[in-house]
């Protein structure tokens, strides 16, 4: 099936193609940062159709248990789902509040990633 049917962003960047948020940071003097572009365009080719099969078919499960019945405490992910939080991650989801601009650019990355629901 051919996602863009169901998704009319698919294609779009969400980031460089969101006009209102574009003004408001030129308003503010806020320059536009290379992976900010690239996860907008990251979130309308590869997130939002696999955040869509997630939330319907893949939901993190908790691992309370083991089989042998030793405490695990851990998340069962998809390995699509782990692969997308690794490639935010590179892009610049998880940013330091001390890096210069890094807040920010932090609710900006949240701001581009909350369609998809993975904020």
């Amino acid at each position: 099936m051919d996602f863009a049917s169901i998704f009319l962003s698919k294609g779009l960047n969400y980031f460089s193609d969101d006009v209102p948020l574009n003004a408001i940071l030129k308003y503010l003097k806020i320059s536009q940062d290379k992976n900010l572009i690239d996860l907008g365009r990251f979130v309308s080719n590869e997130l939002i159709e696999v955040s869509a099969i997630v939330d319907h078919y893949a939901k993190p499960v908790l691992q309370t248990w083991s089989i042998t019945d030793e405490r695990l405490d851990s998340i069962w992910l998809s390995p699509e789902h782990s692969r997308m939080l690794s490639k935010m991650q590179k892009l610049g989801v998880v940013r330091s509040a001390v890096e210069p601009g890094g807040t920010i650019k932090h609710f900006l990355s949240g701001y581009i990633i909350s369609d998809p629901g993975f904020y």
